[in-house]
């Protein structure tokens, strides 16, 4: 266990100098603060707001994922071509879990940093639900994580960024009715529709459709998120590092 903290601390201190603690930091601010702003002056209701707020996070958050796994992978690229990684002392499986886990700890700091600033600006809602608003975006994305983590290490940057953009375009889409039914399957919605979900759940507390909802997107992201952990840790044992890494 102590060699894994060392492994997160390690991938941590690498990104300390680069643009990556500005965009954990200063996106989410950003984001709050435009969408409070603007509600300032609408007149939608609530659970609108609130709704439309977790899905533009959940749906924008692929093309983050992926620019932020491509400079983890040419970090890694940088320092001898991969070489410095594969060769550790440390064992595949636990270099491997200690990137993503990196990744996914700056990832709910974003994301708290988002849900709790706008939280704080938009009090109608009960506290419990930015929370689980958080939570449920932060782990839809752990398939995003892995899967991009795997395509940025084995293809490079510029494919994860390529990845990110065409399902973010697929995760605003299936917000519509052409994702009804089918969004379950679909990993880069799954945090804009299960947030989005939780607060219909809210504002209409009689329905038990989503509930169900919730319950389903939970069962197969969950499903599907370690099946790709599995795969991407048989993958990196396996994995010789990218001939054409600089």
């Amino acid at each position: 266990m102590r060699t894994f903290f060392r492994c997160v601390q390690a991938d941590l201190l690498k990104a300390r100098h680069t643009f990556l603690p500005l965009i954990h930091v200063f996106v989410p601010l950003g984001v709050a603060a435009l969408f409070l702003g603007y509600y300032a002056m609408s007149n939608w209701n609530e659970a609108s707001e609130l709704s439309v707020y977790f899905e533009v996070i959940g749906g924008a958050f692929p093309i983050v994922i992926g620019l932020l796994c491509a400079k983890a992978a040419d970090l890694e690229a940088e320092a001898g071509s991969f070489q410095t990684l594969l060769s550790s002392t440390v064992s595949r499986g636990t270099t491997w879990l200690g990137a993503l886990f990196a990744l996914l700890l700056a990832a709910a700091f974003s994301v708290a940093l988002a849900v709790g600033t706008f939280g704080a600006g938009f009090c109608t809602a009960p506290a419990r639900l930015y929370v689980y608003a958080a939570l449920l975006l932060i782990g839809g994305s752990v398939f995003l994580y892995i899967l991009h983590l795997f395509v940025a290490f084995r293809f490079g940057g510029g494919a994860s960024i390529g990845l990110g953009i065409a399902e973010m375009l697929i995760a605003f889409l299936a917000l519509t009715g052409l994702g009804d039914g089918v969004w379950y399957y679909i990993p880069c919605t799954w945090g804009a529709r299960l947030s989005a979900s939780l607060v219909s759940a809210w504002a209409d507390p009689g329905s038990a459709v989503w509930g169900f909802e919730i319950r389903k997107g939970l069962l197969t992201a969950g499903g599907f998120t370690l099946l790709a952990l599995f795969l991407s840790l048989v993958w990196f044992s396996r994995w010789e590092g990218r001939k054409n890494a600089e």
